[in-house]
């Protein structure tokens, strides 16, 4: 089953349930990865087949179904630095009142995957010895039941941590595996913006992405013009928007009637985009973040989506203060990743009278004019719920609390009359003050003293790898984490809310005009081609006729996964990336080309070149270090300062949805005539999987080079260079009416190929034979043009190259040839 691709998302024609979208078979592969474990129960309370099993008999056969179910994710998943698994601590009371005198069937599924059953008491305690002896990542965390607090609001305290790491990226591919409500989590992780959310729901994964959901929510404009104070501030409104528009089920909150979505989202972009006015702030008390909603502003985006005026008609004080309480109580899960008040349940009952008026934009609007205060938050209570007193008051079954009592106190315990009596708990259930109902739970939870496993607030669990550790497990270090902690210390979200969370990584637009250069002032500092560098020699602008232009294109292999087994499962070595470094820069120096695009760069290697003397002699880069097109990898140019550079842009060529992949591109100026250089790296065709992503591709590359660089009509002069990632059984074939030319074919050199297991050992360990190939090529359109020379570089040994034996004997400068290509250039 493949992705479904569109490339045309709007909140105006389509739903946010549009923007799933079946996941490929193939392996994905993430920097962190969270997984909510209590979405697998729910699949398992689900299952028929377990409805014949009742109370401790059903702990085997729906363990199996989990672990089979987790087992199926982590073989389409991989996470390369930390992975978490979380199950729902104890959550707001508020759901109580809903639960308690309705004994439904969704109703009881529900509390049946919540803190505090019987069932997820057992079962935590198994999948977390389960988890712990399975292969994992640098780091493994669990966040149980002994938690406060749902899943969702687990997370983005975990995500708000990761951003406060020196190591850490903000565009560190994270992947949110639960139920459809993990979007708003992912909208809700400001400091970040490669966010992908995966609903696992009886076998089938669907897959939905942050920049789908952008592109959805039509801020593509903010994000391409590199604003992402504004971003960040509405983000974090727009998930108060969608609560209000969709409803929350995490939170028990239903939505809003009377408006469409697209004319909520409508109305918010014209009040507050437009006018650079925000719903939300964030601000700090007694040591915890809180959030606060502008009256006002907000005010103006319900005027501008009420049908009416102020009327009192069918309005209820009580049920629309009930409702918009528990919407800021969300929000604050969301946002700031905890609940404010935990023990707040409605002091109105209108919310749960049948025949209570529904909550529109009118009532809410008539509300808030009542109101004085400006600035509204969460009202906030200090006291916490344990998992136990939790499920006794959320329960809606007399034998469901029954059962959880003897469960809690041991079965072997002697009970008195009243613990064992369905009555006892028959009137408990009819208790209408929940708080009251909670006193009452804690003190039977006092008198029949149960284990302590389930009345203890405890930290997140965490397994650091590390070297001579003795675990357990082996080689594991452990410790808690109050999640969430080193975030607020560091304010990471007031941060990203001022723009500063984003300081790390550049958003590429599509016409970025800058190069990057090394200063008069011995920095390396971003200008305008145009205007030239400040305090610089160089004079840009000057007028010189060039003989000849010499071109390389070189796939230096990254170093993301260096010792791991290879998608094919040949066993991992060690690449030596900091010793390939070096010998990579001798190669290449040693061409004295005018232009040099590589492949599968990372900052580290960017950071090595700029270092070196000849680099800051002679040569641009055409991005900087911390830049969206090599993070966490991709490709970049160096140009020589001898030619006269007249642009450069950045051309995203995706091949799905949500996909990045940056090919730069520079005009200089040769002989009073434009030439393109458009550097590029394909995906690869290696799986059937991977096909259909690679044909979109090639697609939107035809489609650039006709749009954008004159077509078939009045073609403009190009070199299109790169790793095009085919190979002898699948090349790839431009169409003929681009008029491109292979430079290798026209120069009439011997065939050679790029990818060479018998000429490289490296590559040989590493790539299988059927994949040895020509997939470094240089295709030309030019009358200026006619390619001379060509050649192979990098096809020595790094022991050779460098005349050293402190290197593996296998090793080569990279898994592929680069390829130095000399054009004579008419005048």
């Amino acid at each position: 089953m493949f992705r479904k691709v569109n490339f045309f998302l709007d909140f105006r024609t389509q739903g946010v349930k549009d923007l799933l979208t079946p996941m490929l078979k193939k392996k994905e592969e993430f920097d962190h990865v969270a997984i909510d474990l209590g979405e697998l129960i729910a699949n398992a309370l689900r299952n028929k087949d377990f409805k014949r099993f009742s109370g401790n008999d059903r702990f085997d056969p729906m363990y199996k179904h989990i672990q089979n179910n987790l087992s199926n994710i982590l073989r389409r998943i991989h996470a390369r630095k930390s992975i978490m698994f979380c199950l729902d601590g104890a959550e707001g009371l508020w759901k109580a009142r809903k639960y308690r005198r309705r004994n439904t069937r969704k109703q009881d599924y529900i509390t049946q995957r919540s803190a505090g059953s019987p069932l997820t008491v057992a079962l935590e305690d198994r999948l977390q010895c389960a988890l712990l002896s399975r292969p994992t990542p640098t780091e493994l965390l669990f966040s149980g039941m002994n938690t406060q607090g749902p899943v969702e609001s687990k997370v983005v305290n975990w995500c708000m941590d990761l951003a406060t790491r020196s190591d850490a990226s903000k565009n560190d591919a994270i992947c949110l595996i639960g139920g459809t409500q993990m979007n708003l989590v992912a909208l809700s992780l400001v400091p970040f913006l490669n966010l992908t959310c995966i609903k696992f729901d009886m076998g089938d994964f669907k897959i939905q992405t942050l920049p789908s959901m952008l592109e959805w929510l039509d801020l593509n404009s903010v994000l391409e013009n590199n604003d992402f104070e504004t971003l960040s501030k509405a983000r974090q409104d727009l998930v108060w928007m969608l609560i209000l528009v969709n409803g929350w089920s995490v939170g028990e909150l239903s939505e809003i009637s009377g408006v469409q979505c697209r004319e909520w989202i409508q109305a918010y972009h014209e009040e507050c985009i437009n006018k650079k006015r925000f719903l939300f702030s964030e601000e700090h008390v007694d040591g915890k973040a809180s959030m606060r909603l502008d009256r006002r502003v907000f005010e103006r985006v319900l005027n501008a989506v009420c049908k009416g005026g102020y009327t009192r008609a069918n309005y209820s004080s009580g049920a629309v203060s009930d409702y918009f309480e528990i919407a800021l109580q969300c929000h604050a899960m969301l946002t700031v990743g905890r609940i404010p008040n935990q023990h707040y349940c409605h002091p109105s009952q209108d919310m749960e009278k049948s025949n209570a008026p529904a909550v529109t934009p009118e009532t809410i609007r008539n509300h808030l004019s009542q109101l004085k205060t400006p600035f509204l938050s969460a009202t906030e209570d200090k006291r916490t719920i344990n998992p136990a007193e939790y499920y006794l008051t959320i329960s809606s079954n007399a034998a469901n609390m029954s059962y959880a009592v003897k469960s809690y106190s041991g079965h072997d315990a002697i009970l008195s009359e009243k613990y064992t009596d369905v009555e006892t708990y028959e009137k408990h259930l009819k208790i209408s003050d929940t708080n009251e109902a909670l006193g009452i739970a804690g003190s039977w939870l006092k008198e029949i003293r149960p284990r302590r496993r389930v009345q203890v607030e405890l930290p997140t669990h965490v397994w650091v790898r590390t070297q001579g550790a003795t675990g357990p497990p082996l080689g594991y270090t452990y410790f808690g984490a109050s999640l969430g902690t080193l975030a607020f210390e560091n304010e990471t979200r007031l941060k990203a809310l001022r723009g500063e969370g984003f300081s790390e990584v550049r958003r590429v637009k599509a016409n970025t005009p800058h190069l990057v250069g090394f200063s008069s002032e011995h920095s390396w500092e971003e200008f305008d081609p145009k205007k030239g560098m400040k305090g610089s020699a160089d004079h840009p602008e000057c007028e010189l006729l060039i003989d000849k232009l010499r071109v390389v294109t070189y796939n230096v292999q990254f170093n993301r996964f260096s010792g791991q087994t290879t998608p094919l499962g040949r066993p991992g070595i060690d690449w030596c990336s900091d010793t390939r470094y070096i010998a990579l820069s001798k190669v290449i120096s040693e061409c004295e080309a005018d232009i040099i695009c590589m492949q599968e760069c990372e900052a580290p290697w960017w950071k090595y070149l700029s270092k070196q003397s000849w680099i800051q002699k002679d040569y641009y880069f055409s991005c900087p270090e911390k830049s969206e097109c090599i993070t966490p990898w991709g490709s970049f140019m160096l140009i020589h300062k001898r030619l006269k550079v007249k642009a450069v842009n950045n051309i995203n060529l995706p091949g799905f949805q949500g996909h990045r992949s940056v090919m730069p591109a520079i005009t200089i100026q040769l002989n009073k005539k434009l030439l393109h250089i458009l550097g590029l790296h394909l995906l690869a065709p290696f799986s059937s999987e991977n096909e259909d992503n690679r044909k979109t591709q090639v697609q939107n590359l035809v489609k650039c080079l006709e749009t954008k660089f004159g077509g078939t009509r009045t073609p403009e002069d190009i070199i299109l260079l790169g790793d095009f990632n085919d190979y002898p059984k699948n090349l790839l074939k431009l169409p003929t009416n681009l008029l491109l030319h292979d430079a290798w074919q026209d120069s009439g050199e011997e065939s050679a190929f790029t990818i060479d297991g018998d000429l490289n050992e490296y590559c040989a360990l590493i790539i299988e034979p059927d994949f040895f190939g020509r997939p470094d090529r240089m295709y030309y359109r030019s009358e200026l043009l006619t390619p001379k020379k060509w050649k192979l570089i990098g096809n020595k040994s790094v022991r050779k190259e460098l005349e050293t034996s402190n290197c593996p004997e296998y090793l080569y400068p990279s898994d592929h040839f680069g390829v130095c290509t000399e054009f004579a250039v008419s005048e």
